[in-house]
């Protein structure tokens, strides 16, 4: 979806200029859209970051997960929406099969927690931000 186009493709140039860890890729690529003049670049990279917070929050906390997600924006929450449908769209009974490959391929490639590396973008984001505010 073009509500995520712009800041995972700056993920994916993150991967060629050699950084192969996912949190990392995912940081630098929101790095990248954020500091954009353009202001919808730079919301694809904010509402890229809130999703991993909120996922996060979720997993921790689903009550305080609730109380947070009240409060977002409806077009932010119709943007999640359309990138959960574009996923949903692609399931196929073999997907448990290709999460499986491919997490053990990340752990393979020095990548400890597998899939879940894509998540621990969230600390890269909270130890920037509280140096460096919004």
């Amino acid at each position: 979806p073009m509500s995520r186009f712009p800041v995972v493709s700056c993920h994916e140039i993150a991967h060629q200029l050699g950084y192969a860890a996912e949190n990392e890729a995912n940081f630098i690529g929101y790095l990248a859209a954020l500091n954009q003049r353009d202001p919808r670049l730079r919301y694809t990279a904010l509402s890229y970051a809130l999703g991993y917070c909120l996922s996060q929050l979720r997993a921790m906390d689903e009550e305080l997960f609730q109380e947070a997600y009240s409060g977002v924006n409806p077009g932010i929450k119709k943007d999640y929406e359309e990138l959960s449908a574009f996923w949903k769209a692609y399931e196929n009974p073999l997907e448990p099969i290709f999460k499986m490959s491919f997490n053990a391929f990340l752990k393979a490639n020095n990548q400890a927690a597998g899939i879940k590396s894509y998540n621990l973008v969230v600390a890269l984001l909270v130890a920037y931000h509280e140096k460096l505010p919004l």
